[in-house]
């Protein structure tokens, strides 16, 4: 068997192939060997040693072959599990990963040093692992401002649970009162907006690679990395 088939049976471990390189080796010397003291024997004129040490050199050149292939079928078992194994990234897991990011940078931003921010909805402090995050206009209507970070506002677990598509009217106040009328009215502007094309893997790939820096600055700045 050769090793490019041998490497693409579906038990094929990178131990299993070293087992076969050193049987293959094992297997070198024993034929090779056996071959010429058959050779000895034929000939009277020539002694077993000369005939010994023909097969030696002829047990070299073959061993070094052996080697370059089975360093080559190591190679390309790795390649080979690697292709056969690689799950591609889905555009929901990328979503999924981007909206970590930034709802996680949304949250950080408002931290003090000691990684305490304000609810929205209670106006409690507390520590920012311990807010759930919330877009005011959702991210399923508003697509264009999922991503918009004064649209997205720590608030409780309880309240979260709660939320509708209209949100309600204490939370709008005290969202104005956080970031002010001009703010707001910008940010409601905004949200009428068209709501854009279907975002696509490319565009999610974007936000995690611009999301991905400033949540570690921040996480720096509250010296938790």
């Amino acid at each position: 068997m050769s090793y490019s088939t041998f490497i693409k049976s579906k038990t094929c471990t990178a131990y299993k192939l070293e087992k076969y390189y050193e049987n293959r080796k094992n297997n070198i010397y024993i034929t090779t060997n056996n071959y010429y003291r058959q050779l000895a024997r034929k000939k009277a004129d020539k002694t077993l040693e000369q005939y010994l040490s023909k097969a030696q050199t002829k047990i070299n050149k073959k061993l070094k072959l052996e080697e370059a292939q089975y360093k080559l079928a190591m190679k390309t078992l790795k390649d080979w599990v690697v292709r056969k194994f690689e799950k591609p990234i889905t555009l929901s897991e990328l979503k999924k990963e981007a909206f970590r990011l930034v709802q996680l940078y949304a949250r950080l931003i408002r931290c003090d040093k000691d990684g305490m921010l304000r609810l929205v909805d209670t106006g409690k402090l507390v520590h920012y692992k311990k807010a759930q995050w919330w877009h005011y206009f959702s991210k399923f209507n508003h697509p264009n401002l999922a991503f918009e970070v004064s649209n997205i506002r720590p608030i409780t677990q309880r309240s979260n649970a709660m939320q509708w598509d209209q949100p309600w009217l204490y939370r709008k106040d005290n969202l104005i009162w956080i970031i002010w009328q001009e703010q707001f009215d910008h940010l409601e502007a905004m949200s009428k907006e068209p709501k854009g094309e279907l975002k696509t893997k490319e565009y999610y790939q974007q936000q995690i690679d611009h999301y991905t820096p400033l949540v570690e600055e921040q996480l720096k700045r509250i010296g938790e990395k």
